[in-house]
Order: C-alpha cells, then structure tokens, then sequence
C-alpha cells in the first residue's frame, strides 16, 4: 500500500541520517496522519505526484547528508526516478515542487557545490526513459496530446478561467 511504502521510505532515510528514534517518530506521526492516510488508499493522481515528489525530496536530504559516494550516487538516480514516476502522474508540477524546494534550501544555505555531484546525465535518461514513451505514445493516440497537456492543463488552467478540459 502507499501509506506502507511512503512511511518505510520515511523511515528509512531518517533512521540512517538522523537516529532511530527521530525515524520512529515521523513514521509514526506518518502512519497516524488521517489526511495522509485516506488520501494514500484513494486513487488519485494528486496524491501519487505527491508521494513521488515527497519521496524524491527525502532521498534528497539523504543525498546531502550520505559521505559514501557510490550510495549518494545511488541516491540522485533515485530522485530522478521518482521524478519521472511523479511527472508521469501530475506532470510538471512535481518537478516545481521539488525543484522550487531545492532551489530555495540550496539559495538560503549557498550550497551550489552540491548540485555538482548529482547524476545528471543518467539520471536524465533514466527520466526521460521514464516519461518520454508514455507521451509518445499517447500522442500518437490524439495528434494534439502534447499541446493540450502541456499548454491547457498546465499553464493556462492557471492563467485563463476559459481553457479548454476536454478530457
């Protein structure tokens, strides 16, 4: 289940790069959240991106704080996969709110030089592994996919109270 998966994950990261008792706490003030979880056993895509984003940001704070470099490494792939995974559930909107997080936290504590070691070139193809065949594949399906989805449902939804939901 998601709450399962999302509160393991929770647990995981905090317990090797904070302490147990720390872990044993978020897990379960996790577990107990009633919004966290009935919003974890509906099918939404809303919550999926969020668990996806969520989850790419606390494999990020592992990133900045694992010394070994073979498992921060490890660590950035996986962020860009939960990247892709998100963006494929809500699109664009899971890489502002992870990026909009990270972009703040590295902002406020100058820490550009960390940006350096991400996996960058495969992690972006495991991303665009991820994401790209599925909008190929739905473009070929309705010529006009693309336009629609990244125009309509991702920029003017926000900006005109007229754009166009056909789906």
């Amino acid at each position: 289940s998601d709450v399962c998966s999302s509160d393991l994950l929770i647990f995981i990261i905090i317990k090797r790069y904070k302490d147990e008792k720390t872990a044993y706490s978020a897990s379960l003030i996790t577990a107990t959240s009633g919004l966290f979880f009935i919003g974890s056993t509906s099918v939404l895509a809303d919550v999926v991106m969020t668990c996806f984003a969520i989850g790419a940001l606390f494999l990020y704070y592992g990133f900045l704080n694992e010394r070994k470099s073979r498992i921060r490494y490890l660590l950035s792939l996986l962020i860009f996969l939960f990247l892709g995974l998100g963006f494929l559930a809500k699109g664009p909107v899971a890489l502002v709110i992870f990026g909009l997080s990270v972009f703040l936290w590295t902002l406020f504590n100058n820490q550009w030089k960390t940006l350096k070691h991400h996996a960058w070139f495969f992690g972006g193809i495991i991303f665009l592994c991820i994401t790209v065949p599925w909008f190929y594949m739905a473009s070929k399906v309705h010529s006009d996919f693309l336009r629609y989805f990244f125009v309509n449902e991702n920029l003017e939804r926000f900006i005109s109270p007229h754009y166009d939901d056909r789906y």
